[in-house]
């Protein structure tokens, strides 16, 4: 009796732990493994995403440096051109003074004319980086919000700075070179120095009152007015110009920082 009670008790009591331990196991040895490849990916997407950063940065950085490069470029065009069209102002107001225009023009004035009368200066970009900022979507490449507002707006200021110097074009082609023809004058394009003065022996002498009569200085007032606007215009571009390499000057140092 008591040693069937005892086999029951054996029997019906609590079963070895030792398969339970077993499973336990495996399933911590699964979920280590799981965690182990979900570590493994999500570190694998950290080194691509830092890479890709990286690569991000180093366009960046290029891409600013040939902005920075064009832009000092295409300042130096504009106060080539700004000194032009001063220029251009100082050469008609000269005409414009001469009282009691008659007689054969001097060298001097022969110079002038042949300016004013036949040339134009107009600006012309200098485009690689500047151009892939408008036209390729390179400007996503830029960080800085402020310096991306200035670059996006640097064709609306290009432009402004333009219409000035379209309507001298238009001044030239339609009233100015009609004008000489009509009077029948010859104003040959002189490409000599500033500094040089010349005579023209062999052509045709220019008269004074041929071309400063009323209508001639009409003419040459309006022109200084477009001069002097084209001037205001190429410092506006200038300054906007100087604003843009001050900016990437602060993202270039802030970038050799971090």
């Amino acid at each position: 009796m008591g040693s069937d009670g005892r086999k029951q008790e054996h029997a019906g009591g609590p079963v070895p732990s030792g398969g339970g331990s077993a499973g336990h196991k495996a399933r911590f040895k699964w979920l280590a493994e799981a965690a182990l490849i979900v570590v493994s990916i999500l570190l694998a997407f950290g080194i691509e995403a830092l890479w890709d950063e990286r690569g991000q940065r180093a366009d960046e950085l290029r891409l600013l440096q040939d902005l920075q490069a064009e832009l000092v470029e295409n300042r130096a065009v504009l106060e080539g051109d700004r000194g032009t069209h001063e220029l251009y102002a100082r050469e008609a107001a000269a005409l414009l003074a001469v009282q009691n225009p008659s007689g054969p023009a001097d060298s001097a004035q022969v110079y002038f004319l042949s300016r004013l009368f036949n040339t134009r200066v107009t600006f012309q970009p200098v485009g690689g980086a500047l151009s892939r900022i408008t036209q390729s979507g390179d400007l996503a490449l830029i960080s800085d919000s402020d310096l991306r507002a200035m670059l996006a707006d640097w064709p609306r200021s290009v432009t402004e700075n333009s219409e000035d110097e379209i309507r001298i074009t238009n001044l030239l082609d339609t009233h100015l070179r009609p004008f000489v023809v009509r009077q029948g004058v010859a104003i040959t394009l002189l490409d000599v120095p500033q500094s040089h003065m010349i005579d023209l022996p062999d052509g045709p002498q220019v008269r004074l009152e041929q071309v400063l009569d009323e209508e001639g200085r009409g003419l040459l007032a309006l022109r200084i007015s477009l001069e002097r606007l084209a001037v205001r215009e190429n410092g506006r571009l200038i300054e906007a110009i100087d604003r843009i390499l001050t900016r990437i000057e602060v993202v270039l140092s802030r970038q050799g920082a971090s």
